[in-house]
């Protein structure tokens, strides 16, 4: 027989934040003159607790398996978008700009949303101009499908439930997992497979042959591909109407390759990419919807071996490629 615990009830304990990892002055990949430089990474997913001089107290390991984080992060985002009380909120107050960012939910004060919310704009639009047609969308990195799930709230929401996007939508998702697809057909068991289509692949590989869409989105999966670039070159070229983006770029002419704290690679646009894009739109514009500058993102230190000081020069567009300026009065054209 195990021996009883005894409990002995103590003063709370007050938690607070704090970085075990501060930056530095200057990175482990800055540009110091002393030639090239190695960034050793060990990653870990851990809850790490510590006494207030930082020395470790206790640690809770997490998975760190990406695609069961991914997988968990984005259905997560999903069943918050099916919560009824989200819908009727919209219901009530409208779906804009002013809604999504006034604290009531904040989750939609997020990237993800407020990239749907300019879809929405463009979805609005197409359905009044061809109302006996669907309008077909590409979505780029779509997980567990969650943009599809409110996209539908939003229409329902701002149409008094005449515009449903099982029926104006044809649909189709692109991601590398099939973890995070199987649950996305899960959880769409109900929609009718011609017109909601997943697919398995890597976005630089993707060729649509002879089909075009009339939108396309990627909330920053871009940066992940083996060719970031060339990847959303092609996609914009098969939009017709628009290209919704969330784009990290830095202020240096070239982009360059960083590492992630999930020690994955990924690409900063630079300049001379942006001019590519703005080529392969052919004549449409880049437009603006947002920039935030990494020190305000949400996902603080994103980015491993990087100085301050060199976090600082990053931030993300919030781009629409489109010839339909009409639907966007408020936005200005990328300066490049």
């Amino acid at each position: 027989m195990m021996p009883a615990l005894r409990i002995t009830a103590t003063a709370p304990v007050t938690f607070g934040e704090f970085d075990p990892v501060p930056p530095a002055v200057e990175g482990a990949l800055a540009d110091s003159g002393r030639g090239n430089a190695l960034l050793a990474l060990d990653n870990a997913q851990q809850y790490l607790f510590a006494a207030d001089d930082g020395t470790p107290w206790h640690r809770y390991d997490l998975p760190d398996n990406s695609d069961v984080l991914n997988c968990g992060g984005y259905l997560d985002k999903l069943l918050k978008y099916r919560d009824p009380a989200l819908a009727e909120y919209l219901r009530r107050k409208g779906v804009s700009k002013a809604t999504f960012e006034d604290g009531s939910f904040p989750l939609l004060a997020s990237r993800s949303p407020q990239l749907d919310l300019l879809l929405h704009c463009l979805l609005v639009a197409l359905a009044e101009e061809q109302p006996a047609r669907r309008v077909s969308l590409f979505d780029l990195g779509c997980t567990v499908a969650e943009h599809f799930d409110l996209l539908d709230v939003m229409l329902r929401a701002g149409s008094d439930g005449r515009l449903k996007a099982p029926e104006l939508l044809d649909y189709c998702g692109l991601d590398i997992s099939a973890l995070v697809l199987a649950a996305a057909r899960f959880l769409h068991g109900d929609l009718d497979p011609r017109h909601f289509r997943l697919l398995l692949g890597e976005g630089s590989d993707f060729d649509a042959g002879d089909q075009r869409f009339d939108l396309s989105l990627s909330v920053g999966v871009i940066h992940n591909l083996r060719d970031p670039v060339g990847g959303t070159e092609r996609m914009i070229r098969f939009s017709d109407v628009a290209t919704v983006l969330a784009c990290w770029a830095c202020a240096a002419e070239q982009g360059i390759w960083l590492t992630s704290h999930h020690a994955a690679p990924i690409y900063v646009f630079g300049r001379e990419d942006l001019v590519r894009l703005r080529a392969a739109a052919e004549g449409r514009e880049l437009l603006v919807a947002d920039f935030i500058p990494e020190a305000q993102s949400s996902q603080q230190r994103h980015f491993a071996g990087l100085s301050q000081e060199a976090m600082d020069s990053l931030g993300c567009y919030h781009l629409v490629v489109t010839d339909r300026i009409d639907l966007f009065p408020d936005l200005a054209r990328l300066s490049l």
